[in-house]
């Protein structure tokens, strides 16, 4: 009797030691820290035969914890959005939340509405190499397209 149940004891720590080998790894989402280029697009009366969209080219940050959204001022679209940082976090989408928002004065902006802000639970998808995320609140939509900076030199 004890023989046999040396046998299952060693049978049942083979079975542990080599069926752990085939079990799947979820990879953790990569991290999304760099400098980014792309477009920050608010539509309101979303759905609704008069909506509307305001666009503008912005350059964003990501850090391990922060994010940070300026407008790009060479390639600015005149839509004063604002100037906004916060912590994000990485859930079943990206989580944003808002610490300051201030006009982008150097953009030409004196004001800026601070309910177009991207703040919230935005989805997280890739198109290539566009990092998109968007966000549905009621009637209005916003997206925000990035695309990672790279260090190439211009010709």
């Amino acid at each position: 009797m004890k023989k046999v149940l040396g046998l299952v004891v060693v049978g049942l720590m083979v079975m542990l030691i080599f069926g752990c080998a085939d079990d799947i790894v979820l990879e953790q989402d990569a991290l999304l820290n760099g400098d980014y280029v792309g477009t920050y697009i608010v539509t309101s009366n979303f759905g609704a035969p008069n909506q509307a969209s305001a666009v503008q080219n912005i350059e964003w940050t990501f850090t391990d914890k922060n994010y940070f959204m300026n407008i790009d001022v060479e390639n600015s679209t005149g839509k004063c959005f604002c100037r906004v940082d916060g912590e994000y976090l990485l859930e079943t989408g990206i989580r944003l939340k808002e610490s300051h928002s201030i006009p982008d004065q150097e953009a030409g902006c004196n004001s800026c509405n601070d309910e177009e802000n991207p703040e919230g639970t935005f989805r997280r998808e890739y198109q290539g190499d566009t990092l998109v995320l968007k966000l549905q609140e009621a009637t209005i939509f916003k997206e925000i397209r990035l695309v990672l900076k790279t260090d190439e030199p211009e010709e």
